[in-house]
């Protein structure tokens, strides 16, 4: 069954699996509670899963700017970890990261951002500040920017 699922999905043209790769991602970013409610390994990061089923599908993936126009960012975590956590301060790091690779692989298409940080700390800010300014050099790009951002 898996050889026949891979020879009939490898017929499917480029462009026809693109548009399905696209259709199968959020229209646009979360709203609060949302955010909060959605499990980090889910639909939303889609490209991610997409790109991880084969050679194939990660090409056409990572050449499908509008599948990477959309981004959710932000520590999910602190509630089920409490304040401080080892694991909030390596997500920031990663937000960071995973943002410029999104934008980079976004093309010109319009972006929405979202970005929430609960129980933002000191030690945080450096990390935050970084991750909102590499946003607004795509700011002409902006079709929808959220932040919730909560001090500690």
């Amino acid at each position: 069954m898996t050889q026949t699922f891979h020879s009939s999905a490898a017929r499917i043209p480029a462009e026809v699996l693109s548009l399905i790769f696209v259709a199968s991602v959020p229209d646009d970013v979360m709203t609060e509670e949302e955010f909060f409610t959605f499990p980090r390994s889910s639909i939303h990061h889609s490209p991610l899963v997409l790109g991880k089923v084969c050679r194939l599908w990660r090409e056409i993936s990572l050449a499908t700017p509008r599948l990477w126009c959309k981004i959710q960012l932000g520590d999910m975590n602190v509630k089920r970890y409490g304040y401080p956590s080892p694991h909030y301060r390596r997500d920031l790091g990663r937000d960071l990261v995973t943002l410029r690779e999104w934008l980079r692989r976004s093309g010109n298409c319009p972006l929405s951002i979202g970005l929430c940080y609960e129980e933002v700390g000191e030690s945080d800010i450096d990390l935050i500040k970084k991750t909102i300014e590499v946003a607004i050099l795509y700011i002409r790009r902006w079709k929808n920017f959220t932040s919730y951002l909560t001090p500690q």
